[in-house]
């Protein structure tokens, strides 16, 4: 998963202490879906029209969570033949 670290200043101009805070990404929009899975953004697109992926409306946004999206791929895995 991915791991941002946060040290910003806030909007009033004072620093905000984030010493050792570690905030983990569990949801991702199209494009970084893309990215992940090596697809063409239109590819996510379409499934995500057709509900073949599962996906999350937050508002407008449409988001994926990606402990859900690694058991989808898992469940599609196609077993070897010994």
């Amino acid at each position: 998963m991915t791991e941002i670290t946060r040290d910003k200043s806030s909007k009033d101009g004072q620093k905000v202490s984030s010493v050792g805070l570690e905030i983990k990404k569990r949801f991702i929009g199209i494009k970084e879906l893309a990215i992940f899975l090596n697809i063409a953004k239109g590819t996510v697109y379409g499934w995500v029209y057709l509900k073949k992926i599962p996906y999350l409306k937050i508002g407008r946004l449409v988001k994926f969570d990606l402990q859900e999206i690694e058991l989808w791929l898992k469940a599609r895995k196609i077993k070897e033949i010994i």
